[in-house]
């Protein structure tokens, strides 16, 4: 029995699967999205099974399997990341799965809150918020539409509506946003809100990521703050929503540098698997936004595409 690879590793897009040869021992345990350690060059490195196969050839053998696991929508969600922009899925999966510890530890990343958590925000009275935009906001996270855009006027209203999403969903929650700023503002947001997010902010190690990125699989956190970085982990199996702050921001995507993706395309594909909301919230929807939402909901939105070639500027 063989077994084709994707090493764990940041590769060049030229690189696909490797090939190893399974002990008969681990035989029924290799499936299609099963973590394993392989050797790799002079060392050994975790690697995810893409295939299974009989066809003999001449190959290293797989070393260990380990007790993770992904399913095949799962695993497809990666792998159309890296079709669509043409790069291998190893390096996908080495941004979405940071490497572990050396040594086992219990210790995670602490918690990003503020001095002032006995403070509590009247937001009823506030002036920046009317009562009738708390109202709209709290109506939407009541009943959720499967994907919709949210008209948001800024980042404090899409917290608002995650602090809504939570006080009715006891499932966790995953918020993006842009920039490291925006993380700030709305981790002190819910810091005021008594609301404790676990933030993903790019001072974490590897190590840290990679046991942030094991308890927002296994639902231990109740709410995730993170920009586009947590769209790429994989997430728990019930999820009460997932929302998009300041959605048409350019930021929400990397182009630049390996590895290349769109959060707010992950984020429809596991609103897809996971069968949960999907909130994109902003002053206004970008047009490919508004396609995505027809395309998953069977009462399209009435929009129009206006070409600004054929009207008068004014």
């Amino acid at each position: 029995m063989f077994a084709n690879i994707y090493p764990i590793q940041r590769l060049p897009r030229r690189f696909g699967t490797f090939t190893y040869a399974v002990p008969d021992k681990k035989a029924s345990e290799i499936v299609r999205g099963r973590f394993v350690m392989i050797p790799w060059r002079s060392g050994i490195v975790r690697g995810v099974v893409a295939r299974v196969h009989e066809e003999e050839t001449k190959a290293k053998s797989v070393i260990d399997v380990l007790p993770t696991r992904m399913t095949d929508g799962e695993l497809c969600v990666y792998e159309r990341v890296a079709e669509e922009t043409f790069q291998s899925v190893s390096s996908v999966l080495d941004a979405a799965f940071p490497n572990p510890r050396k040594r086992s530890s219990r210790n995670t990343p602490s918690l990003l809150s503020s001095s002032r958590n006995s403070l509590q925000t009247n937001l009823t009275t506030s002036p920046h918020i009317p009562v009738s935009e708390l109202e709209r906001l709290e109506n939407v996270a009541k009943n959720p539409p499967p994907h919709a855009f949210v008209e948001t006027g800024d980042l404090i209203e899409a917290a608002l509506l995650v602090r809504f999403l939570s006080k009715h969903r006891s499932d966790p929650i995953l918020f993006l946003v842009p920039h490291e700023h925006d993380l700030n503002i709305a981790a002190e947001l819910f810091s005021l809100w008594s609301l404790a997010p676990r933030v993903c902010t790019s001072e974490l190690t590897e190590p840290q990521r990679h046991d942030l990125a094991e308890a927002w699989r296994r639902g231990e956190i109740p709410l995730l703050l993170s920009t586009r970085l947590g769209s790429l982990f994989l997430p728990p199996q019930h999820l009460a929503g997932i929302v998009v702050g300041r959605s048409g921001v350019d930021e929400h995507a990397q182009y630049d540098r390996n590895p290349r993706y769109d959060a707010r395309r992950l984020t429809l594909a596991w609103s897809r698997i996971r069968s949960c909301p999907l909130l994109l919230c902003d002053t206004l929807a970008r047009c490919v936004d508004l396609n995505m939402i027809a395309a998953t909901d069977i009462k399209k939105p009435l929009f129009e595409i206006i070409s600004l070639a054929d009207r008068v500027r004014f």
